[in-house]
């Protein structure tokens, strides 16, 4: 097993151990959270900078209880977690995100807006000339998802990639992501 394995493995499991304890302590009633979807995307530069990276990844949406009407329009929280595929160059990572998502939303209407950002594990940080600087990133993102069925929906959303800061350089990675879910 090599390091960035491991450290993916720990990294995971560390989170999986948080959501429990937090649990166990109440503070957070797992019974109010529920799938909502799964899915797969697909991503493609943003940049001609950093023309050659791609990512792909499968993901799951979890409605939270915390929902606040705004008028007629409906704003709640969701948490997303994804694990993937980061390359380019002849460069392949992992990557995995867990974070919040805010989804407005009109009722009786199929689109929404959805916009959040969550922290990220990127087990190689280098991928030909394109360096991203740290294998911890935050992945920041604006989007719009359109209910097509009951059970399908497509989604586009715009994201940034970035240490926030933490190391320099720090260039960020700006990317088009196209994706499709199953609604439960």
């Amino acid at each position: 097993m090599t390091i960035s394995s491991a450290i993916q493995w720990l990294l995971l499991s560390a989170l999986l151990l948080l959501g429990r304890a937090c649990a166990s302590a109440g503070m957070f009633d797992l019974s109010s959270v529920e799938l909502e979807s799964v899915g797969v995307r697909y991503g493609f530069p943003a940049k001609s900078e950093t023309r050659g990276l791609q990512e792909a990844e499968m993901f799951s949406d979890c409605r939270l209880p915390w929902r606040y009407s705004l008028g007629d329009l409906e704003a709640r929280l969701t948490l997303d977690m994804s694990l993937g595929w980061l390359g380019g160059h002849s460069e392949n990572a992992f990557m995995g995100t867990v974070g919040p998502s805010l989804r407005l939303r009109w009722p009786n209407f199929p689109i929404e807006l959805d916009g959040g950002s969550s922290p990220t594990f990127v087990s190689e940080h280098q991928f030909g000339n394109t360096e991203i600087s740290t294998h911890f990133q935050f992945t920041s993102h604006a989007g719009i998802n359109w209910e097509v069925t009951r059970h399908l929906r497509l989604g586009y959303r715009f994201t940034h990639m970035s240490n926030a800061g933490i190391k320099e350089p720090n260039p960020g990675l700006n990317m088009h992501v196209i994706g499709t879910s199953w609604l439960f």
